[in-house]
């Protein structure tokens, strides 16, 4: 089954080392949370246990006994083995892909369930998620997501996007041409930037991750990456 986990920068977790390429094994029943090797089916469930600015992520299989946590998406297994690293657009392209395969494509969702997942793929389309550990996905053009519940997550990879996360750890991703996004204390921002048009595509000129704490980032106030940097931008 593949999966994902996080790590310390020394590639440890709980004082075991790891490492690339190698597969593990234990003995014994697996309980999750409490024994086996441990990791996340949805890759933004990590950075509920790894931090993004202390940890690093890999893609894993998960293998032999296995055992969930109702909460999320964390699995226990007894048997893993440690794939290649995914920087932030990794981990967003995978989330992406996680939201597709379980979501029905609609023009416009609204869910109010534990763990609910919403897809939207036409321009315009809207996405609104109040369940703890919710998840959107808009890919048309000016599209909105809104998510409110206990680490939630929004994704938008269509152009002038909007995304806002009003849950405790939650995490809006903006991946598309001027996208903006804003987050409650205590959530996550991920912003990419774009270059022009070439002819065939915006190349993309970088992404980076903050940390909303009310302080050097603002809570309820929209944001994009310009030049490099976070900016404050108008609703």
């Amino acid at each position: 089954m593949k999966a994902y986990k996080g790590f310390n920068h020394d590639m440890t977790c709980r004082g075991f080392q790891y490492e690339e390429g190698k597969t593990y094994e234990m003995e014994g029943d697996v309980e999750c949370c409490e024994k086996g090797f441990h990791a996340c089916e949805y890759p933004l469930d990590c950075f509920s246990y790894y931090a993004p600015s202390q940890s690093v992520y890999r893609e894993v299989e998960q293998d032999g006994e296995l055992s969930r946590d109702g909460d999320d998406t964390k699995v226990a297994s007894s048997k893993i083995t440690v794939g290649a690293k995914l920087d932030i657009a990794g981990l967003v392209k995978a989330s992406f892909e996680y939201i597709k395969e379980r979501a029905d494509k609609t023009k416009s969702n609204h869910s109010k369930a534990k763990r609910e997942i919403n897809s939207a793929t036409g321009d315009g389309s809207a996405n609104s998620a109040t369940g703890y550990g919710s998840a959107n996905s808009a890919t048309g053009d000016r599209s909105a997501n809104s998510a409110t519940g206990y680490g939630s997550a929004n994704i938008s990879t269509g152009m002038e996007c909007k995304n806002e996360g009003m849950g405790q750890a939650n995490i809006s991703v903006g991946w598309g041409v001027d996208n903006k996004c804003k987050g409650c204390i205590g959530s996550y921002l991920v912003l990419s930037e774009w270059g022009e048009w070439d002819g065939e595509k915006n190349p993309l000129l970088g992404a980076q991750m903050i940390f909303i704490d009310g302080e050097k980032y603002k809570a309820d106030t929209f944001y994009m990456l310009k030049d490099g940097k976070f900016v404050e931008v108008a609703e």
